[in-house]
């Protein structure tokens, strides 16, 4: 019996080997694929990082710059009434300067569009 099972192990071999070693290589295959795809996440995963650090440096300098703005908006507006209320003295022929509209500072108010 036992020239028997060997002939058996032989022609599973010879009938199964060549699944078994296909099947190996795909395994293999797949393990290089899982492994390249990892690598490609970890990248997209620190250059999202790097991304929204950036972001959030570029979001901190534009609310920076809206609140200079609005503190420079307050000063032309005192300015401006600062300006309208000064009188102007007497020139040597006695006559008295009046501020014109020209000299004071136009304030465009955010969100309204130019020469409206």
């Amino acid at each position: 019996m036992n020239p028997l099972n060997a002939l058996r192990q032989r022609l599973r071999r010879a009938i199964v080997g060549p699944l078994l070693d296909q099947n190996e290589r795909l395994v293999q295959r797949q393990e290089e694929t899982l492994r390249t795809n990892t690598r490609a996440l970890e990248q997209f995963a620190a250059a999202m990082s790097e991304c929204a650090k950036q972001l959030a440096r570029h979001t901190d300098a534009v609310k920076s710059m809206a609140k200079a703005s609005e503190e420079l908006l307050d000063v032309v507006r005192q300015m401006n009434k600062m300006l309208r209320r000064v009188s102007v003295d007497e020139d040597s022929e006695g006559q008295e300067k009046a501020l014109s509209q020209k000299t004071i500072i136009k304030v465009r108010e955010p969100g309204v569009a130019r020469g409206k």
